[in-house]
């Protein structure tokens, strides 16, 4: 906070533990064996019950004091006694009991050693016998897993919070309260928790600073400098508070907050995180809350439920794990967001000891890109924008490029790592690890040396799903030639923290880290939606002069279109070569999936191409018996494109159950099939209920449909299904689809592989014949 000491005028630290060359020296010693004296004086305290130098008021002057303690350090240049002997030769500490044991008395005079050059470091001192034995029995016990901070640890309760306030104390007096009981089950909650809760509830620390004049209101003219010179230095400015040192303490009343949690029951405080049904207690109240997320995050009351709750399944992971995904998905406490990305992501292992292992500071060819990225990063942020915020994004950067030799930096990295950085700032190795975890998941070889095809082939996949769900606008852009290259690579490279704001982030990917890698591409489609009346009325310059200042964006919003489409996406339309996540089904006829399209065919082809399997499912159709997995397969039920109990099929439950659109999901579109071959075929074969629009014929010289009850049929259901083409092998299907977008009929798609694969499912039945 002080840049080691540079930036205040004093020494830092209590007076009785400073070393002596603190006291010496007009400016304090960068050096970190200053604070191994200090160690040494505050083990000696806690050996010895009681506080140094009690003879001694440092109320009025500090004068004595530090006499005594450079005294202490002359006495042993005389080689008259060591500082230790000294100090324990004091009066009221001449006798104990038992005798000090002589590995803590040998730390003890290696931490007082008055000459810092003779003292050891606080490297050298973990090899010491009396930490040495320490750290041998956390390695024999094992070190248990947990990216959860210390905080979780029972003595960083508030009830063990005991210590004598100094005689210079400021705010109310302590209330019967403060004393822990066993009914006071506020008081087991941690500090960091308590001062959530109690900023929520009305709580501000500068303004309580302000009533007791610890920060003095002064008019901002006269802060002011007299003079700055060309070169920005400025003189004559008052000194601020940076260099001023009160020991002062203010106490927070906690009466406000009590009385807002006073309804709370034990249960509330411990919940149940799982019943004997194996569903979590809490979940059917927080899904039946109407109020706006930008509400409940203010809400004390329930953000104490979703706190406690959080903190009792993030406590047991990561055996919790899939218990964490089922709270996500109503929403995330800001407070633990950081833990709950964590498990989300799927974080283990032991990410200290291997972020500790990593070489970051060896200079490498990236170090100078790395300097002039970070300080355009995010720097609104205070965290961010600091010294130290630099140095902790150079340091995670330089660790993930040393431990992924394989890949290579690419300018919007430091994007991607920003939200981690900001949320475990304390806890580097921390944000290392979920930052390479959702590398590895949502950007898989995004970050090759080449990866030209990988990126193409997303934007012709991203080109696709605009055409799918916004004809009209992927008419526009296309007549314009303002193609996905111009204006998506950031938002996927970035995964949209290059054009959105870090709290708009935090909602966004509170959603995305419960998808799957093709999930963004509907971020992107919703982004397009909510600028689609502006974008339809721009040319190719002002849509550039758009991207360039990205205008703002109701991400609530965007993140709930977001999510229809993508639950009203058929999965095989955007299906990937370079999706490592994919996986086929194992019951399904090979015949009935598909392969990925190669690069030429996906920028070809503006319609995607849907597998036989998604049609079946969208069309309500079965499998009929077939010789497969050498045994007849038997007619079954329909399978649905998502299992209803995926994490974003569950999000859009939350959010209709929250009074949004019903609008969307799986349940409001089916399939129609439109068979474009010719009438011969179509009555020698097809799909029961679909429609029979020949290509030759279908549509008139202006483009339009040819009028027909089939047309007419298409027309009625063209916002409320997905249209399938059906044709043979070859472009006819491909340029129908086409012709449809032109039109603007929204989710239109192509049979892959055409009636044939119909045929070989046993789907076709001839005209007249009973299906």
């Amino acid at each position: 906070m002080t840049d080691c000491g540079r930036a205040v005028r004093f020494p830092i630290g209590s007076p009785r533990h400073l070393a002596p060359e603190t006291i010496v020296k007009s400016s304090p010693s960068l050096s970190p064996k200053v604070d191994v004296w200090s160690l040494g004086v505050i083990l000696l305290e806690l050996y010895l019950g009681t506080q140094l130098y009690p003879d001694l008021c440092i109320t009025s002057s500090l004068s004595p004091l530090f006499k005594r303690i450079l005294l202490l350090a002359q006495n042993f240049h005389r080689k008259e006694e060591h500082p230790l002997t000294g100090l324990l030769e004091m009066e009221k500490h001449k006798t104990r009991e038992e005798p000090m044991p002589s590995n803590l008395r040998s730390f003890l005079e290696a931490c007082l050693t008055p000459l810092p050059s003779e003292r050891p470091s606080p490297a050298e001192l973990l090899c010491h016998p009396f930490l040495a034995d320490l750290q041998n029995d956390r390695k024999k016990n094992g070190v248990n897993f947990s990216f959860l901070p210390s905080p979780f640890k029972q003595l960083h309760r508030c009830h063990d919070l005991n210590f004598d306030l100094p005689t210079t104390t400021h705010g109310p007096p302590p209330q019967p309260h403060t004393v822990a009981s066993e009914d006071d089950h506020f008081a087991d909650r941690r500090i960091r928790e308590v001062y959530y809760l109690w900023s929520l509830a009305g709580g501000e620390v500068e303004a309580e600073l302000r009533k007791t004049s610890l920060i003095p209101s002064t008019p901002p003219i006269c802060s002011l400098p007299c003079v700055v010179t060309s070169g920005r230095e400025e003189h004559g400015s008052g000194s601020g508070l940076v260099t001023h040192y009160d020991r002062s303490v203010l106490l927070l009343s906690l009466d406000q907050l009590r009385k807002r949690l006073e309804g709370m029951s034990v249960a509330d405080y411990y919940p149940l995180t799982e019943t004997s049904g194996g569903t979590m207690p809490g979940q059917e109240r927080h899904d039946s809350s109407s109020l706006p997320l930008a509400i409940k995050e203010k809400d004390v009351e329930y953000q104490f439920h979703r706190m406690v709750m959080f903190t009792r399944l993030l406590e047991s992971y990561p055996h919790s794990r899939s218990l964490v995904m089922a709270e996500a998905v109503v929403d995330v406490c800001p407070l633990v967001r950081a833990e709950v990305w964590a498990a989300l992501l799927g974080v283990k292992g032991d990410i200290q000891e291997e972020y500790a292992a990593i070489d970051k500071d060896t200079e490498q060819l990236t170090d100078r890109q790395i300097d002039v990225d970070i300080p355009r990063c995010h720097q609104y942020d205070t965290l961010l924008s600091s010294r130290d915020g630099h140095c902790k994004f150079k340091r995670i950067l330089k660790a993930w490029i040393g431990s992924h030799p394989a890949l290579v930096y690419w300018q919007g990295l430091d994007s991607l790592c920003a939200p981690f950085l900001a949320l475990n700032f304390n806890d580097e190795a921390l944000a290392l690890a979920c930052l390479s975890t959702f590398i590895s998941k949502y950007l898989h070889n995004f970050f090759l040396k080449d990866n030209s095809s990988i990126m193409q082939e997303y934007l012709a996949v991203f080109s696709q799903m605009i055409a799918f769900h916004e004809p009209a606008l992927f008419n526009h852009l296309d007549s314009t030639a303002f193609n996905p290259e111009l204006y998506a690579i950031p938002w996927f490279l970035t995964m949209f923290t290059h054009i959105l704001p870090l709290h708009k982030i935090y909602y966004l990917w509170d959603t995305l880290l419960l998808g799957n890698c093709s999930f963004p591409l509907f971020v992107g489609v919703s982004i397009l939606q909510h600028l689609r009346d502006d974008l339809l009325t721009f040319d190719f310059n002002e849509c550039i002069l758009m991207f360039s200042d990205m205008p703002d964006i109701d991400i609530q919003a965007c993140i709930h279109d977001a999510v229809r489409a993508y639950l009203a996406t058929p999965p095989s339309t955007y299906l990937r070569k370079h999706d490592h996540t994919y996986s086929p089904p194992t019951d399904v006829p090979p015949e009935a999936l598909r392969e990925p399209l190669s690069l030429d065919v996906l920028r070809q082809e503006s319609c995607p191409h849907i597998s036989a399997h998604d049609v079946i499912a969208l069309c309500g159709l079965e499998y009929h018996a077939l010789g497969y997995g050498g045994g007849a397969r038997e007619s079954g039920p329909t399978h649905s494109l998502r299992s209803p109990s995926s994490p974003l099929q569950r999000r859009a439950e939350v959010g209709r159950r929250r009074g949004k659109s019903g609008k969307g999901g799986r349940k409001g579109r089916k399939g129609v099939l439109v068979d474009i071959r010719s009438q011969e075929e179509f009555r020698a074969g097809h799909v029961p209920g679909s429609l029979s629009l020949p290509h030759q014929l279908a549509f008139q010289p202006d483009g339009s449909l040819t009028p027909s009850l089939p047309s007419s049929s298409l027309s009625s259901v063209r916002t409320s299904r997905v249209i399938i083409v059906v044709a043979n092998k070859g472009k006819s299907g491909p340029e129908f689809a086409r012709q449809l977008v032109r039109l603007r009929f929204p989710h239109v798609c192509v049979l892959h592989n055409g009636a044939a694969v119909l045929r070989s499912l046993g789907l076709l039945t001839a005209l007249g014949e009973d299906p």
